[in-house]
């Protein structure tokens, strides 16, 4: 392939890597024409940074599920990735529909018939069913959950087994991933800082009684359809330190250090030990991805993600997302401190950080606003109480020597009344407040001369 033909691919790829993926396929059949063999070389190279992507984002063994997987379809096993147990009967639960699943799960909607109530059962996949380290896994994330009562955490009921197949049962939740709810896109800053506090509030609790998660992540963090976060997947938590393990693919030996290697410490990608301060970090990251829509490191491959985790500073989030306030960027990015020494030392220090954002913080006021405007418009709106008394009482004295007549001014909608108002004694012109700032009104031409409300301020 010349030089000037890849080029041309290089151009098409990037420009359709920018894209959302909803999108791709509209710019690649405009940009490519004819050409297929450039629409196949693009979408290849898309496919291959597909995966790269999701293999950075999964946990070192949900690699090796699926590894194990391969090896079985490849054998001419029969291997599903769950047990067909839509219908079934699984102790006292009768399972209703598969939920979804993944390397390491599959999960369930069941009934409880003892109970009453509808329950999430999740099974490990039949290819780790007998893997000592999946069901250690399983049974880590049942203790390590279990002994944590906490509206912010997913309850786990009860640990069982069917058939061989060891599983647990847990509270049923309705809603999406904040991983789904963030979708490349920033949140609402307020909307980031009540979801940060909630991780931070489940992180207090299960640091309390000595429980390190180790793999905060937004796939990890539900989000209920009432606003509720849920932590997630306690199977990686550890009550004394991190280990690094050996896993055994098949095809090579690879470290499994424990986590989700955009979210991991660099002490957890340096084999030491993990504590409270390494789930902070994570929390930074994911709170990094909450602001600015995009990893703190976004690097595609492993070698260069790695080196940056260990090495590079993360960028500024109000770089991508202006609105962000300079108080939650310096929350944040003293989260993801390269030594731990640096970062805050406990959940309950970041959540007194998050509790003392400002009310200036948390509506982000935009830095370019004049501050002189803010002042000149309180100013002006007590000048109008008092100015509107004065005219009101001249108005009284013309009203008394002349006709009355009616005359509507304002045409205000009921979400945005008129709050203050005064008549200009000699009835020419208006001047009133709502929601939307200052305005003084021409009563005969209707010309009206407005400034507006900063973010934050309220005349009510």
């Amino acid at each position: 392939m010349d030089s000037d033909r890849w080029k041309r691919i290089e151009q098409v790829y990037h420009s359709a890597l920018d894209l959302e993926d909803s999108r791709r396929s509209a710019f690649l059949e405009d940009t490519c024409g004819n050409d297929e063999s450039l629409r196949r070389e693009v979408e290849s190279l898309l496919s291959a940074e597909t995966a790269a992507n999701s293999f950075l984002e999964t946990p070192a063994l949900d690699v090796l599920a699926k590894d194990l997987a391969r090896q079985s379809d490849s054998s001419g096993g029969n291997i599903a990735d769950d047990l067909q147990l839509a219908g079934k009967t699984v102790s006292h639960y009768r399972v209703l529909e598969k939920l979804g699943g993944g390397g390491m799960g599959v999960v369930y909607r069941a009934e409880d018939l003892k109970l009453g109530r509808h329950v999430a059962l999740k099974f490990l996949p039949r290819q780790l069913a007998d893997h000592p380290d999946a069901i250690a896994q399983l049974r880590g994330e049942a203790r390590a959950a279990s002994a944590l009562n906490h509206p912010h955490i997913c309850t786990v009921h009860d640990i069982d087994e069917f058939e061989g197949h060891p599983f647990i049962v847990m509270e049923l939740l309705h809603g999406e991933t904040l991983k789904q709810r963030i979708a490349g896109k920033p949140l609402r800053q307020e909307t980031a800082i009540a979801f940060a506090a909630q991780i931070v509030d489940a992180l207090e609790a299960a640091h309390a009684n000595g429980i390190i998660h180790r793999d905060i992540k937004p796939a990890n963090i539900f989000v209920t359809n009432r606003g509720d976060i849920k932590v997630l997947d306690f199977g990686l938590a550890t009550i004394s330190h991190s280990e690094a393990t050996i896993t055994e693919t098949g095809l090579t030996k690879m470290p499994a250090v424990a986590g989700t290697l955009p979210y991991m410490a660099p002490e957890q990608l340096q084999h030491r030990a993990a504590d409270e301060r390494t789930d902070i970090y994570a929390l930074g990251a994911a709170l990094f991805e909450m602001t600015a829509g995009r990893r703190a490191f976004p690097q595609r491959s492993t070698a260069q993600l790695v080196d940056s985790v260990l090495h590079d500073l993360p960028s500024s989030p109000r770089t991508m997302n202006p609105s962000v306030s300079p108080k939650l960027e310096q929350i944040i990015l003293k989260s993801l401190a390269k030594d731990p020494s640096e970062r805050f030392q406990s959940a309950k220090e970041i959540a007194a950080e998050l509790q003392g954002l400002s009310r200036t913080d948390r509506s982000s006021i935009s830095p370019r606003l004049p501050i002189v405007a803010a002042a000149a418009i309180i100013v002006v709106a007590g000048m109008l109480i008092a100015v509107k008394q004065q005219w009101s009482a001249r108005s009284t004295v013309r009203g008394s020597l002349q006709a009355a007549t009616t005359l509507q001014i304002t045409a205000n909608p009921l979400d945005d009344p008129v709050i203050h108002d005064a008549l200009s004694p000699d009835g020419t012109r208006v001047a009133y407040t709502d929601l939307q700032g200052l305005h003084l009104r021409t009563v005969e031409s209707g010309e009206t001369h407005s400034l507006p409300v900063p973010e934050g301020l309220c005349f009510r």
